[in-house]
């Protein structure tokens, strides 16, 4: 017996739901195509866990230090990002301030940020003039305007959590661009593509190219815990288990002052801890993981 399409894609969503559009649209397609009385649920699900394995298996080579690439990716570039004013410029703006002091406030998890925003998507159940009115009288909202062409209602100012309330209003694609209020509201894995949406755009709005997997790493180390943390000693770093991580970090003397009392042990794991320590890094070449066998020339 055949399988449908729709079993067959909704079991590729659910299994390969961490991967790629494109990879789990073409997985379907390849599966339709040699979809067969042979093909049991069992061989699919087999296939899946294969494909899952090898895109896992191939999305770094071992060593690689990612963490310093990433680094090295948004942090050149950030140093050519030209500081902009954010105006109003007639009766229209913006969702996204851009700029560096943009960027520091998402890698900082800011709660009270400069220039919060709305873009709310409309369901075309009632009147734009209607719902506009609405929002505006939202607190928190203190400006909003309807763009007729887009069918989307842009606001200064947000509160994510009246606005979805309102009839009319697309609850699954309005957004705000306050990442701790989408956290509270929407959780942590809506946190963590907000990130990686809002700080991809910023660089491509300032005509800058990094790689997206350099911003995923990011919003990934600042979601993992479960919480959306700041890229600083009271954030991802307070965590940290080695000692010259954090006191290379920030507030060095305190740092090792409390590790010394305690009798902490560094093992030397990352980067940092390596280079501080004048030692070969623990990646690429200087992995001590890598074995490399030559083959006999004749």
């Amino acid at each position: 017996m055949k399988h449908t399409r729709e079993f067959i894609e909704k079991l590729v969503r659910n299994e390969l739901h961490e991967l790629p559009e494109a990879i789990q649209t073409e997985t379907i397609e390849k599966l339709m195509k040699y979809n067969n009385p042979g093909l049991s649920t069992k061989k699919i699900r087999k296939v899946l866990k294969r494909i899952k394995t090898e895109y896992e298996e191939s999305q770094v080579e071992a060593g690689d230090a990612v963490g310093v690439i990433a680094a090295q990716s948004l942090g050149e570039p950030s140093t050519q990002m030209i500081l902009r004013t954010f105006h109003y410029a007639g009766v229209s703006f913006g969702h996204t301030t851009g700029g560096l002091q943009r960027v520091q406030e998402i890698i900082n998890a800011t709660w009270n940020i400069k220039y919060p925003r709305m873009r709310i998507v409309l369901d075309g159940s009632r009147n734009p003039d209607v719902v506009l009115k609405e929002i505006q009288e939202v607190r928190g909202i203190k400006l909003a305007q309807y763009n007729q062409d887009e069918g989307v209602i842009y606001t200064e100012g947000s509160n994510l959590r009246e606005v979805l309330k309102i009839k009319g209003v697309d609850a699954k694609r309005t957004t705000t661009n306050n990442i701790r209020e989408i956290e509270q509201i929407l959780g942590i894995e809506a946190a963590r593509q907000s990130i990686i949406e809002q700080l991809y755009d910023i660089y491509q709005s300032e005509g800058l190219n990094v790689d997206i997997r350099h911003v995923m790493l990011i919003a990934d180390m600042m979601t993992k815990d479960g919480e959306v943390k700041s890229l600083s000693r009271i954030g991802v770093m307070k965590n940290k288990s080695s000692v010259i991580m954090r006191m290379a970090f920030e507030e060095t003397m305190n740092v090792l002052l409390y590790a010394a009392i305690q009798g902490m042990v560094d093992e030397l794991r990352g980067v940092n801890e390596n280079i501080v320590a004048g030692v070969p890094i623990n990646q690429g070449t200087g992995s001590r993981d890598i074995r490399l066998r030559f083959k006999n020339s004749q």
